[in-house]
Parts: C-alpha cells; sequence; structure tokens
C-alpha cells in the first residue's frame, strides 16, 4: 500500500513539475526548442510519462444520456509501455468495476468500467483502498456515490499463447488435430474412390464391347500405317484394361483368407470414408420424402428471429449507449417487437422440434405395421433407441465444444474487458459444470459458462418425456388431448403467478436493458424461473405433439 502510493505520488508530482516548467517555459518566451529542453530536463518520472497518462481512460460526450459508461483508455499502449521500460519503473493496466449512484439519474446504479495505467507496485488491494477517498471527492464534489461492491482487476504481461498451454490444453488440441486428419483422409479417399469407380465402369463398358466387336480401320487412316491397327488392338486393350487388377493366384493365402483380410481392410477404409465432407454434405442435402416440407419455413424464420434477438442480447453488455437504444426502440414499436419478443422463436423451435418427433414416429410405427414386426417405436426397447440416437447425435460434438470453452478458450483473447481471472461471458466454466453439461441439466443452474446451451437441455428433457405423450396419443388419444391440454394451461398459469410475484418486466431483453448486465441478480432469477424452466416451456413443446395429428388428419382428409 505505501509503495503504491510513493509510486502514485511520484507520477503526480512528475506531471505537475512538467507542467510547471512547461508553463514557465512559455511564461519566459522562449522559443519552442528551449521549451521542450526544458520540459526534458524536469521530467521526474521517466520518458514515457505523456504515454502513460495518456492511456488513462477519461469522459466522452453526452454522459447524462449515456450509460454503462465504458472509459477503458488504451490498454495496448499501456501494455506495450510495460515492455520497454525496467521491472521497479513498470506499469501495469488496471480496470476498475465501479457501480455509481448518480442523484438525478434514472436508474439507480450505473456501471462504470475505468481503464488506468498504474505503477506495477499498485495491485488490486491498494487501489481499492484509495476508493473510499475517490467515492468521498465524487460525494462531495459531483453528488455521486460509489457503491460498495466495486471491485478492481490489474492485467499483468500475458505470454504468449503457446507458453500458457498445460496437458489438458495440449490433450485438446490434439484430438482436434486427430479428427483433423480423419476428415482430410476420409475426404481424399472418397475423392479418390469416385474417382476410381468411374474410370471402372468405363473400362466395363469398353469390356462388354471387346466381345462384340472388332476395331476396323478407319478411311481417312494412310495404307502404311495398317500394320498398327489391327483388328486385334482390341483385344491389346482389354487386357491392358484388367493388368492393374490382383490376382488370387500369386498369393500364398488361400481365397477365404484374402476375402477376409480384404473385408478387414475396407471396414477401416469405410470408417474413415464416414468423416469425408463429400459424402456427408450429400447425405445431409438428400432428398428425403419423410420430411415436413411446410416446416421449412418456420424454422427459416425462426432461425433469423434467433440470430436477431441474441445478437442484441449478448451485445448490450458492452455497448455504452443503452438508454438511447431504449428510447429508439420505443419509438418504433412495431419493429421493436422483433427485438422485445426474441424468446418467442424458442418456443417456436421446441413446437417445431416436438411436431418432426411425433411425426417420424408416427412413420415408424406405420413402417413397422407393414413388416409386421414385434418391436415397435412405443415399446420400451423403442424409447431406448430413440434415447440412445438423440445422445449419440448431440455428445461426441457437445463435448468437443465444451472442452474447447473450458480449457482452450480463455487463452485465445486479450483486451480490457477479458478478465484474466474470470475470462469473459460464456467462458467462466468451473469443475462442476462438467457433469451439468454433459447431463444436460445446464438450465437448472444458470452461470455464465455456456450458458446458450440451456436450449438443447431444455429440448433433451423434454425428449425423455416424449415417449410418454406418444403412447398415450397412439393408445388412449381421449386421455392424453386431456393430459396436453391440463399441462398447457398450467404451464400458463405457472408463468403468470411467477411475473406477478418476481415483478419481472414484460420480457427478457426488457429485463437487460432495465439491469445494463446479464450478470445480475434479477437476470439470473429471470432466468432460472422463466426463460429456461422447463414447466414455463413445456407447453410450447406439448402444442407440438398435437399439432402433429392436426396434420395428419388434415393430410388423411385433404389427400
Amino acid at each position: 500500500m505505501d509503495e503504491c502510493f510513493k509510486d502514485l505520488a511520484k507520477l503526480i508530482e512528475s506531471v505537475a513539475n512538467a507542467l510547471l516548467m512547461t508553463t514557465y517555459c512559455r511564461l519566459t518566451n522562449q522559443n519552442q526548442t528551449k521549451i521542450k529542453q526544458c520540459f526534458d530536463v524536469h521530467l521526474a518520472f521517466h520518458e514515457h510519462l505523456s504515454q502513460i497518462l495518456d492511456a488513462w481512460g477519461r469522459p466522452s460526450a453526452g454522459i447524462y444520456s449515456s450509460g454503462p459508461f465504458f472509459w477503458l483508455g488504451a490498454y495496448d499502449q499501456c501494455q506495450s509501455i510495460s515492455n520497454i521500460m525496467t521491472l521497479n519503473q513498470s506499469v501495469q493496466y488496471c480496470r476498475a468495476n465501479i457501480q455509481i449512484e448518480a442523484y438525478g439519474m434514472q436508474r439507480h446504479q450505473i456501471p462504470l468500467f475505468y481503464g488506468m495505467c498504474l505503477p506495477v507496485r499498485c495491485n488490486e488491494r491498494s487501489v481499492n483502498d484509495i476508493f473510499p477517498i475517490f467515492s468521498y471527492f465524487l460525494e462531495k464534489t459531483f453528488g455521486i456515490l460509489i457503491s460498495d461492491n466495486s471491485t478492481v482487476e490489474c492485467f499483468k504481461q500475458k505470454d504468449s499463447f503457446f507458453k500458457k498451454l498445460g496437458i489438458p490444453q495440449w490433450t485438446v488440441l490434439a484430438v482436434l488435430a486427430f479428427l483433423g486428419l480423419l476428415v482430410l483422409s476420409g475426404t481424399s479417399i472418397d475423392i479418390y474412390r469416385k474417382r476410381r469407380s468411374r474410370k471402372y465402369s468405363v473400362n466395363k463398358e469398353l469390356s462388354r464391347s471387346c466381345s462384340h466387336t472388332t476395331t476396323r480401320l478407319a478411311p481417312s487412316i494412310p495404307s502404311q500405317m495398317s500394320s498398327v491397327y489391327t483388328p486385334y488392338a482390341q483385344d491389346d486393350a482389354c487386357s491392358f484394361i484388367y493388368s492393374d487388377a490382383p490376382s488370387q493366384a500369386l498369393t500364398y493365402k488361400s481365397a477365404p483368407a484374402v476375402r477376409r483380410t480384404l473385408k478387414k481392410s475396407a471396414c477401416v477404409v469405410n470408417s474413415i470414408r464416414a468423416f469425408s465432407v463429400c459424402s456427408t454434405y450429400l447425405y445431409l442435402t438428400r432428398p428425403c420424402n419423410r420430411h415436413l416440407n411446410s416446416l421449412y419455413g418456420i424454422r427459416v424464420l425462426s432461425a433469423f428471429w434467433v440470430v436477431i434477438g441474441h445478437t442484441h442480447l449478448f451485445s448490450l453488455e458492452y455497448i455504452g449507449n443503452v438508454r438511447q437504444l431504449w428510447n429508439l426502440l420505443k419509438a418504433n414499436e412495431n419493429l421493436s417487437q422483433i427485438i422485445f419478443n426474441s424468446s418467442l422463436s424458442v418456443d417456436s423451435f421446441l413446437l417445431i422440434s416436438a411436431t418432426v418427433l411425433a411425426y417420424r414416429v408416427h412413420l415408424r410405427i406405420l413402417q413397422q405395421k407393414q413388416r409386421k414386426s414385434k418391436c415397435t417405436a412405443l415399446s420400451p426397447s423403442g424409447w431406448l433407441m430413440l434415447w440412445f440416437h438423440r445422445f449419440m447425435r448431440l455428445i461426441p460434438a457437445y463435448l468437443i465444444t465444451f472442452l474447447i470453452i473450458y480449457l482452450i478458450f480463455q487463452h485465445i483473447g486479450d483486451g480490457p474487458m477479458w478478465s484474466q481471472q474470470n475470462g469473459i461471458f460464456g467462458a467462466r466454466c468451473d469443475s462442476n459444470d462438467i457433469w451439468r453439461q454433459l447431463l444436460f441439466v445446464s438450465n437448472f443452474f444458470p452461470n455464465e459458462c455456456m450458458p446458450w446451451m440451456w436450449y438443447l437441455a431444455l429440448d433433451t428433457q423434454f425428449y425423455m418425456i416424449a415417449p410418454i405423450v406418444l403412447l398415450l396419443l397412439h393408445t388412449v388419444p381421449t386421455i392424453a388431448v386431456a393430459l396436453i391440454v391440463i399441462v398447457i394451461i398450467s404451464s400458463i398459469i405457472y408463468r403468470a403467478t411467477v411475473m406477478i410475484l418476481f415483478r419481472f418486466p414484460a420480457t427478457f431483453v426488457a429485463a437487460l436493458l432495465e439491469n445494463s448486465g446479464l450478470a445480475t441478480e434479477e437476470m439470473e432469477k429471470m432466468f432460472r424461473y422463466l426463460y429456461a424452466a422447463p414447466q414455463a416451456r413445456i407447453g410450447s413443446f406439448f402444442i407440438g405433439k398435437s399439432f402433429e395429428r392436426f396434420v395428419l388428419l388434415f393430410v388423411s382428409y385433404f389427400f
């Protein structure tokens, strides 16, 4: 603490001396060269003083209409100064996260992020001890009070990316490199086999013509070349076609052993070909009669709606004109509804998911009835296959994504808002998040570790109870419809009760505009009890289940 005060006092003294000597030189009518010499001689701290002061944050215009405030200063400039200075005179960048209470303002608390280029001996604790003095000065002068929950974080000089990686990070990178190698190998083998199959298809057509036709001399060929083009030329071509074919007579193995060897090698090659980009693209874009083409439009519009809503949702925490945006959205009520009610796009995706699931299960039941299969899609084994297929599709990609966010993503970025201790929003994960994410229960534990995965967890939870509803719909439809109606009404009552008890804003975006941040207590409660709660979203999923029955009735009646 004392060392920090000494360094700050030395910095302030240097600034005062520099200003004093500059004023003295100007008052004595010295020319510009003399002024510079005079300034350099009396500079007490070091030659980079002007750059250090310039790296501090400063207020911008429009303070009353802005907020939250981002007076971050020059982060890169402060860090570059510390690289070329000695250890005792080095500086570091510190960011103060201040909650201010201003009289006459509309908000109770306004976040202020202030960047400072301080001496290296000033740590977070010493800067926090200065806050009471700074708060007293602001309160007596401007009527501004700094909240007690204000914090300070200082940024040390970071090492290069590869120096920061440990064994877990290198393991993840090795797995990613291996997967990339599989994709490259599978794509190369796939392209080679497709070209080879086209070559042998041409050779097969030529071999068929070998046994039925003979090569005759063209009229335009001169007579002296007739010795080259003989009627037996095509036989030579046919023998050339199969010259590269493997011969079992040249091997020491028997024919069954050769077949087993070829079968094993083909299995390995086909496993690698499964990672081919070309084949995967063709498989995903193949035409299929089992799809509901009428849902494509709803899916595309909902996807655009999700992108627009979440773009505003995640960027609102890092912009300084939230109040201006609030006034702009209120002035344009028609267009603002797209942003305010963007959470409804999630309900449309839940409806589509339930409809497609019920439709595919219905088609599977019809196919099994035609085949007279004993195992149906609604039997316990069918349920297990449904859940197994769901988890096998999600867990590999989900696990890789989580490991990248948890182990590697923190070391990629750098900047004044990129905390070296906690990272940034969306990547603040700990060991408890591993089982929460992989068991798809992250929506019950709202935090800042991949919070956007709440939808996947919610959709998976609905998939777990979907077979029960489908079984009732195909066995006792009357009871199933009554159950669906009861669940939908209960979900509506729950949402209304939560809104009244907690006095939540109408939408999630409106709550964010009022709180100026995602990581607040009110936002956490709204996320836990309303936005990502299964009991609040299950109505849309059950409507999708019943919607599938109406689609089938419509198709059977009109077509």
